[in-house]
This record gives C-alpha cells, structure tokens and sequence, in this order.
C-alpha cells in the first residue's frame, strides 16, 4: 500500500523511472555496440538482439514479481481493512438538561454521577451514589425545595454514551478537560453508559468570563485490538441573562467520526 501511495504522491517521478527502466537498456546496448573493444577478450560474443532478448526477459521476470507482491499486499491489506470494520465500535452521545430534582432521580439505572469541579484546584469527582446535593431530605423524606440560586451554582445533565459500531468498544479513557472520569471501562455494541453531570459556576468564576467552552474525549480500542481509537466534542456553559448556567453546542462541535490513532 506504501508503494501504490508513493505512484499516487509521484506520479511523474514514477513514469520517468518507468521510461527510464525501458528506454535505458536500449541506448547502452546501443552505445556498447558502437565502440570497438581494445582487447579480443572484450569482443561481445552476443548480437545485441540476443542482449536486448535478456534484458526484455528480466524486465518480463522483474514485473511479474512485482505484480504478484503488489496483488499480495494489496489483498491482505483488504482483509485488514474488511476485518477491521467488522469490529470497528464507534460512540455516540448525547445530552439531556435536567432542571428539576424530579428528572434526576433514576431508581432502576446505573448512574455515575459527575462534578465538576469538586473541589478549589478543579479536580473532577465521580461517585456511583447521588451526591448530596441531589439527595432527598431524610427529616421529612421530601425533595430539597427548589430554587433559583440552585441553578445559579449549579447546571445539571443526562449524559448517554452508546456504542452504535459494529464491534465491542473496551478500555475506553473518558476525559472531560484532559481530566480521566474513572478507570477505562468497555461498551459492548448496541449498549450504552449513563451518566449525571454537575457543571458548577466556579468554571466560569475562575475565569471571570461568561462562558466556556467543555471539551469531552474519548479514546478506546476494538476488541481484537487491531485499532485504536479517539473521538472528541465540546459543549459551551455559558450564563444566562438572569445569571442561570445553561450550555448549548456549535454544530461543528458535536461528536466526531472514530479517528484512528
């Protein structure tokens, strides 16, 4: 395959050489015959059709080879290439704003749940209990009250990764920011992987902006460990006018197609 891409890049260069690989022989038979040969032992015994015969036939042997080499790369390339995709995974997510306590309550679903940050140096936090600040009273067993400086500290959402590939997607490293979520985890084909993000205003605060933008990545491997793989998106927190977070996403960065790495 390195070949054909070498003729694909340079192709004059590659039409010269072919040229040249035909035409040479020719002309230095040509010369050779034109000199006379200072010794008797230097006198060619060949005519020079029976030199340029040889030269045809070892061109005729060297191309075969080369045909067959190129065939054989060529075809187990193919198959690399057709094994691959057969177990090729490939993510997609989506994201669901929570804006009531009551919507973030999932009793019979796996979650992790997601802070960010969880502390002064911007460290994320995972837990696979509900943190406490979604954890109902346990005096009066109702809901914490809602209120708008909640969300004003607070932006919550349903985060869903799933694996729409044709194969098993294992030792997936999730980032948000360059910073790992959990130990690599696998997504068998046609599942998904639930979770609950907290974004808090300190991302905003510590930047004294408006808005940011959130860059979530993802890189993983098929099952065969033939490839490896990567995948990345961002989503912008930005504050509204009455000082509620909110996020919203460009076209141009919702997830990517797998990239091999």
């Amino acid at each position: 395959m390195k070949f054909i891409k070498f003729i694909n890049e340079h192709k004059v260069i590659f039409v010269l050489i072919v040229i040249g690989i035909f035409v040479l022989p020719i002309i230095i038979v040509h010369i050779l015959y034109k000199f006379t040969a200072p010794y008797t032992w230097l006198v060619a015994e060949w005519e020079a059709g029976d030199l340029l015969n040889y030269c045809g036939a070892m061109l005729g042997a060297a191309a075969t080879i080369i045909a067959i080499i190129l065939t054989i790369t060529f075809t187990v390339e193919n198959q690399k290439i057709e094994r691959k995709l057969s177990i090729k995974p490939c993510l997609n997510t989506i994201y669901i704003p929570k804006f009531t306590r009551k919507d973030i309550v999932f009793k019979e679903r796996q979650l992790i749940y997601i802070i960010y940050p969880i502390d002064k140096e911007g460290n994320i936090g995972s837990l696979h209990e509900t943190p406490y600040l979604l954890k109902k009273e346990e005096d009066t067993n109702k809901e914490i009250v809602e209120s708008s400086s909640f969300y004003k500290e607070n932006y919550i959402i349903h985060y869903i990764i799933s694996n729409i590939g044709a194969g098993n997607a294992i030792n997936i490293k999730f980032t948000i920011d360059g910073k790992q979520i959990m130990q690599p985890f696998s997504l068998v084909a046609n599942n998904s992987k639930e979770f609950i993000i907290i974004f808090k205003s300190e991302l905003l605060d510590k930047l004294n902006k408006r808005s940011r933008l959130i860059y979530f990545n993802f890189e993983y491997e098929d099952v065969a460990s033939i490839g490896k793989y990567e995948q990345h998106e961002c989503i912008e927190l930005y504050l509204e006018d009455d000082e509620s977070l909110n996020t919203r996403q460009a076209a141009n960065d919702i997830l990517s197609m797998p990239k091999d790495l």
